[in-house]
């Protein structure tokens, strides 16, 4: 079967929590608990390929998916540190409602530090986001 291929809207801690778990039940013979069902339709985690991801802070954009998924703000439980090279840039996303407007009264490592937005319009954000 062919690989599910996926895009991420935001690496925040369910992205990383979602990664890592890819990564966890790699592989598809091993007794591990925790998932429903190993078998969805023929497809396993390990068929889980990560194509795109998009966020807006400067320290999840033009790094790797693989190193995002770990940098702060996140605060998700680390429960599987090897994630390997996913050649899968964090792109930037567009600034919608995403950063609240108390963001810089909490400390340093739990704040947002949004990159400024690049996109005039939504429209924009569309075309200029879409592969070559």
């Amino acid at each position: 079967m062919e690989k599910i291929r996926t895009a991420l809207i935001g690496v925040g801690n369910c992205a990383s929590s979602f990664v890592q778990g890819r990564f966890y039940y790699k592989d598809p013979d091993a007794d591990i608990p925790g998932l429903i069902t190993k078998n969805f339709g023929g497809y396993r985690a390990s068929d889980i390929q990560f194509v795109a991801a998009f966020d807006v802070d400067k320290r999840k954009v033009g790094r790797d998916l693989s190193e995002a998924i770990f940098a702060k703000p996140n605060c998700t439980t680390i429960f599987q540190k090897d994630i390997p090279f996913l050649d899968c840039p964090v792109q930037m996303g567009y600034v919608i409602d995403s950063i609240p407007l108390h963001n810089e009264e909490f400390p340093e490592s739990a704040r947002f530090k949004p990159l400024p937005n690049i996109y005039s319009d939504r429209r924009e954000a569309r075309h200029r986001s879409k592969p070559s």
